[in-house]
């Protein structure tokens, strides 16, 4: 789900698609602009977020940020990542501020329960002494666990696991 807005710098207001207010959990307004405080007030660190505007407005560094929302809906908190520029005008000055937002939640979720299994499989193979490898034939290469590296008291750096070197891999298993 993406969405799309602009923030009116001299105004303080934010335009804002549907699917930005339905990111919110906010009831668009008939114009679909809202005061930007409101946006605000639903971000977990707020802080942050309006330091990074900031910087992109008064310093032109790159707005690419991730945000946590806690919606007045009572669901769960959504992140979301949102990437803007600055527009300005002939002298320079900053007119406003345009950009998208994508709830990338599921993302988020998908990633830490991966990152989790990952842990999970590392701290087994440790304990159990225990190293895993895959050889992919057709493209000649091979990936290790790190477990198994130590078992063959390889160096990973040492050890590129390309067409050249897997012969060489193959050895510890004679």
């Amino acid at each position: 789900r993406i969405g799309n807005w602009e923030y009116n710098i001299d105004t303080g207001r934010v335009w804002a698609s549907e699917k930005v207010f339905e990111l919110f959990a906010l009831a668009p307004s008939a114009n679909s602009d809202i005061d930007i405080n409101e946006f605000e007030a639903c971000m977990r660190d707020r802080e942050r977020v309006r330091n990074e505007l900031a910087e992109l407005i008064n310093n032109d560094k790159p707005y690419n940020i991730e945000i946590e929302v806690n919606t007045p809906d009572g669901n769960p908190p959504r992140m979301l990542h949102s990437i803007a520029h600055c527009v300005r005008d002939a002298n320079g000055r900053a007119l406003r501020v345009t950009g998208i937002m994508q709830d990338i939640t599921d993302r988020r979720h998908a990633e830490s329960v991966l990152e989790r299994s990952e842990k999970l499989l590392r701290t087994t193979q440790q304990l159990t002494g225990i190293g895993s490898w895959e050889w992919d034939v057709n493209n000649q290469t091979m990936f290790w666990t790190e477990e198994t590296y130590r078992i063959h008291e390889i160096d990973r750096a040492g050890l590129h696991l390309g067409e050249e070197s897997i012969a060489r891999s193959l050895e510890c298993y004679r």
